[in-house]
């Protein structure tokens, strides 16, 4: 505002001083007051400024509240008509384009703007209309990137910066101007492949800063509700410089700086030491320092460093750039939404034994795979065939659930050829959608529809037929009619598109609910932002001094409260009690979970090292503990891991600590490495959210201890271990050992996977944090008389100690009973 004020009094003197030349008789009349009253009407006139309203009923509030205090100084109505038509532009200016310029038009014009765009139904709406375009792009975005070549992905990934803020439909349009380009490059030889930016991240501290913008999970490959997570991921192996695949990034000599090779190394995702991708350098473990700064860096990453050096590697055309793309405009995917639109859904005959209910089914071109509702199946007596694991995003995608679900094989049979039968294999899930279509519209031909039954009894979707099976049923046959197309199968004649124009009702699908609104013309380009509310005193007087930002920026909120919230909703859903009154976790994986690797050989050889390295007094001793530790349940031997299964190995390694007590006089600890890693993948640690530290302050843990006269002490055995983790899990926690390697070196390998909580996860110490505070929390509610004894452990508690205290020798001891049980 300071700079902008010094211009306004550059140019009102600027217009004294001509005025003064062309009226030279007048100029010696008070020149210094003319100018302080020119120099403030014009400081006074900019700060009356309106801003533009374009017609978005989700910043009107703010706007009107501008306008009214920008105009209340103003008596004349022809006045504040003229302010009002020229803050206005787009649809909210055609609202009052056909009212004539005068004092008696004001008020109604007013009146037309506020009831348009003023009610809460217009921004209920407008709301409601963004979700519709994020929703969109979330489909479609997925589908365009599975078909597209592997490098041309990886290229887009490379260049095109995706923040956590940025919506789909962001995404998608970067996605379409970048195959544009791609286009135009490939259709002219002489093209140049893109170049590195001149915006160069800096070191702070010595540490690796984090990539801004580079494309984590949540804009990779997943359909609209799960990511299937049974392939195998590959890695990608190129070098991170140049992007090609004949060389590693260290024996690269492309001619960069130590910050346009940073640049490079924060887009990919990759540690600054050791330049691997999918981990940061706060988890390396390769010890390394920086020639020219001394910081924990690779040298090659350096701004200290000379000025684009050559590096070790050799040249190569064509650099992974950090091109920006810039979104000005915004695809109106709501527009094409809106209307009454038909989607392929019919009906058909589904058994499995002798009997057949008549079922509604949804074909969908989109889906990768075929689905059936768990309830049908069960009602039908399906049989389950096998198992899969998807990876469920929640939370905005900053949350990753797998989850393990059963395949059916049903028959499906046209309800108008009793002979045709067709098998398919479903992947059964709780609902597909709640949402119940209305019948699909038809055609002028008298054709079988699939959709066209009196008086149907079942009218939800129970099947979603995707690309996987819907060859089974297809036929070469098509008939349209305007944007209404029927396509024949071996079911019927499916039908989808609409036929005649949108409508003014909107019905909006989704998985939340289903909702009916009048639509409006007004555009749908702009970014929807949440709007701040009990803004305070000072960012009101900033806001109006800066009221061209109307709308931009987002309000600030107490990110601690929400972290909390977050993670309590992550524990929740992830945590259940079983019969045996054991509770049972999920693991807690973040939104990088597409780049876990298996460690299958990693942990292969780290065994057989470990056994060749290992003296025969430590290796007998670890044998007898993971003997024991099978025996006690916490492990037990897995079941082959299927071809295709997403699942990790964790390699094993021996921990000797000195023990006279023992009669070998040392003992040791099994201890599984889940910070191991496979090149350029993550490994479990990476994956997993560490969580917030529960602890309680330990001084006010030591000043409770020395408060009462008599101190009971106690902790919990194997803590972690007193946690089992859901069997869906369990898969990331396999392991190999050779039981009875100590008596027989030729001891085959065996393979387990762990049953309990296991140490040396990131994530076991909050998850039995917040295990037994959700445990003292279920016992608080039930017996609220103890209320009182169970503030004390919760606030006494410290990881697996526990230490309170009694007045008496008598309230000593309830309370160890109590606690006993």
């Amino acid at each position: 505002m300071e700079y902008e004020e010094k211009i306004f009094e550059a140019l009102a003197k600027i217009e004294f001083l001509r005025q003064q030349y062309s009226q030279p008789n007048t100029a010696s009349t008070a020149p210094t007051n003319a100018a302080v009253t020119t120099i403030k009407d014009v400081i006074v006139k900019q700060q009356d400024k309106i801003p533009k309203f374009s017609g978005d009923a989700r910043k009107f509030q703010e706007w009107f509240e501008l306008f009214e205090s920008a105009v209340s100084t103003c008596t004349s109505s022809l006045e504040k008509f003229k302010r009002l038509k020229s803050s206005l532009v787009g649809n909210a200016l055609k609202q009052i384009s056909h009212l004539h310029l005068k004092e008696e038009f004001y008020q109604t014009a007013i009146d037309i703007i506020r009831d348009e765009y003023g009610s809460v139904f217009s921004a209920q709406y407008a709301y409601a209309a963004d979700i519709i375009i994020n929703c969109a792009a979330v489909m479609i975005l997925p589908i365009i990137l599975d078909n597209l070549p592997g490098s041309v992905k990886d290229q887009f990934l490379r260049i095109h910066e995706v923040s956590k803020s940025d919506e789909a439909n962001k995404q998608l349009e970067a996605l379409i101007k970048f195959l544009g380009k791609e286009n135009k490059i490939k259709s002219t030889p002489s093209a140049s492949r893109f170049s590195p930016s001149s915006e160069r991240p800096k070191f702070r501290g010595g540490a690796t800063a984090k990539a801004e913008g580079f494309p984590n999970s949540s804009q990779k490959s997943r359909d609209n509700h799960s990511f299937y997570g049974n392939q195998e991921p590959e890695g990608n192996h190129s070098c991170i410089f140049c992007g090609l695949k004949n060389h590693t990034t260290f024996k690269c000599k492309k001619v960069l700086s130590g910050e346009e090779r940073l640049d490079l190394v924060q887009r990919a995702g990759a540690c600054a030491k050791c330049l691997r991708r999918n981990h940061v350098a706060a988890k390396c473990r390769l010890q390394t320092k920086c020639k020219h700064c001394k910081g924990s860096h690779n040298s090659l990453l350096c701004g200290k460093s000379d000025a684009r050096v050559t590096s070790t590697l050799m040249s190569a055309t064509g650099t992974g750039g950090s091109e920006n793309l810039h979104l000005r405009d915004q695809a109106n995917i709501a527009s094409r939404i809106q209307g009454q639109a038909n989607l392929a859904t019919g009906y058909a005959y589904v058994s499995v034994g002798a009997g057949a209910e008549l079922r509604r089914i949804l074909l969908d071109i989109g889906s990768q795979k075929s689905y059936i509702t768990t309830k049908l199946a069960k009602a039908l007596g399906a049989k389950p065939m096998d198992r899969e694991y998807l990876i469920n995003h929640t939370l905005g995608g900053q949350v990753s659930e797998v989850q393990e679900y059963r395949s059916y094989e049903i028959k499906l049979g046209s309800k108008s050829n009793p002979e045709f039968s067709v098998s398919v294999e479903c992947l059964g899930i709780p609902v597909i959608t709640r949402t119940i279509f209305p019948p699909v519209e038809k055609l002028e031909y008298k054709l079988d529809y699939a959709d066209q039954v009196d008086s149907p009894k079942h009218k939800n979707i129970d099947i979603l037929i995707g690309t996987d099976q819907i060859g089974r049923i297809w036929l070469n046959e098509s008939k349209s009619e305007g944007l209404l197309i029927a396509l024949n199968t071996r079911l019927g004649w499916f039908v989808f598109g609409r036929k005649e124009p949108p409508c003014r009702i909107t019905t909006t699908l989704s998985a939340f609910q289903e909702q009916s609104s009048e639509s409006s013309d007004k555009q749908l380009s702009e970014s929807a932002l949440a709007a701040s509310q009990d803004v305070n005193l000072t960012r009101d007087i900033e806001f109006m001094f800066q009221s061209e930002l109307l709308g931009i920026e987002p309000p600030s909120d107490n990110e601690v409260a929400l972290e909390n919230e977050k993670y309590g909703e992550i524990f929740e859903r992830g945590i259940r009690r079983l019969p045996s009154g054991r509770y049972s976790l999920k693991l807690p994986f973040n939104d990088r979970i597409h780049t876990l690797g298996d460690n299958e050989k990693l942990s292969r050889i780290r065994l057989r090292n470990l056994i060749s390295k290992s003296n025969p007094e430590v290796l007998r001793a670890a044998d007898i503990e993971m003997q024991a530790y099978v025996a006690n349940g916490y492990a037990e031997e897995a079941p082959p891991r299927r071809k295709g299964e997403f699942a990790h190995y964790l390699p094993i390694q021996i921990v000797k600590k000195a023990a006279p007590e023992n009669p070998l006089g040392f003992k040791v600890r099994l201890v599984k490495d889940a910070g191991a890693r496979s090149a350029d993948l993550a490994s479990l640690n990476d994956v997993l959210i560490a969580g917030p530290n529960l602890l309680p302050n330990i001084l006010g843990v030591l000043a409770r201890f020395r408060n009462p006269p008599i101190v009971i002490i106690s902790d919990i055995e194997k803590a972690f271990h007193q946690f089992e983790i859901d069997r869906s899990h369990r898969t990331f926690l396999r392991f190999f050992w050779r039981p009875g390697i100590a008596d027989n070196p030729n001891a085959p390998i065996k393979e387990f996977w762990s049953r309990r909580l296991d140490f040396g996860l990131v994530s076991s110490p909050w998850l039995h944090q917040a295990g037994v505070k959700h445990h003292l929390e279920i016992m608080r509610k039930k017996r609220p008389g103890e209320a009182e004894l169970i503030a004390e452990i919760l606030a006494s508690a410290y990881m697996d100690d526990l230490q309170i205290g009694g007045m008496n020798l008598v309230e000593a001891r309830k309370k160890a009973k109590r606690c006993e049980e």
